[in-house]
């Protein structure tokens, strides 16, 4: 596995634990893609790139446990969004305050080689807590490095009662990362539409 910074680990969290609303409530990470899970395709993307390579999952655990990977389950049996599966992670890895999390979603399953990389590079350049990936037209929220260190600083907002990602990142000192020229590895698959183009 590569890291960015030989004194930095990096832990990659990948969110599935969505209600699948527009899939008729099917876990998005376990639909079938081109012969593939579609959690699959983001493991293989990241876990070149990670040091660990954590879940975030709700429901189906048998079927994540087989893939073999470490999997943290929400803090709520409700659903609440993607700040609850990562704030559920961060309270798993107590005292890795100096990690890097890397968020990314199981439904975005085309993501760039150089994904870490690129993150991690704008990251140590910065005074960022957070970056984000911008793909020319919008940021994709879900799509970040954060310093462990404001990790606490998300916990407060979810205590609190916050469970939108744009709200926190409104919070902290965020630097947007230009991935205009890789728009494309950052299409999110939202609909059986979508699935069926593919």
């Amino acid at each position: 596995m590569k890291r960015p910074d030989p004194e930095q680990q990096t832990i990659g969290i990948i969110l599935s634990g969505g209600a699948g609303q527009r899939f008729d409530g099917a876990d998005k990470g376990l639909i079938m893609l081109r012969g593939k899970r579609m959690i699959e395709w983001v493991i293989e993307a990241v876990e070149p790139q990670v040091d660990k390579l954590v879940i975030s999952m709700h429901r189906n655990h048998p079927q994540y446990a087989a893939l073999g990977y470490p999997l943290v389950k929400d803090l709520s049996p409700e659903f609440e969004g993607p700040v609850a599966g990562i704030v559920a992670v961060m309270n798993a890895e107590t005292g890795n305050d100096q990690a890097l999390y890397l968020i990314c979603s199981c439904d975005s399953p085309w993501l760039p080689a150089d994904y870490v990389s690129k993150l991690a590079g704008a990251l140590n350049s910065t005074e960022a807590d957070v970056v984000v990936v911008h793909d020319g037209k919008r940021r994709q929220h879900l799509h970040c490095l954060i310093r462990g260190s404001v990790m606490h600083s998300l916990a407060m907002y979810f205590n609190t009662g916050g469970r939108s990602m744009y709200g926190w990142l409104a919070q902290v000192q965020t630097t947007e990362v230009d991935f205009s020229t890789q728009a494309e590895c950052f299409s999110n698959i939202n609909s059986p539409d979508e699935l069926r183009n593919l």
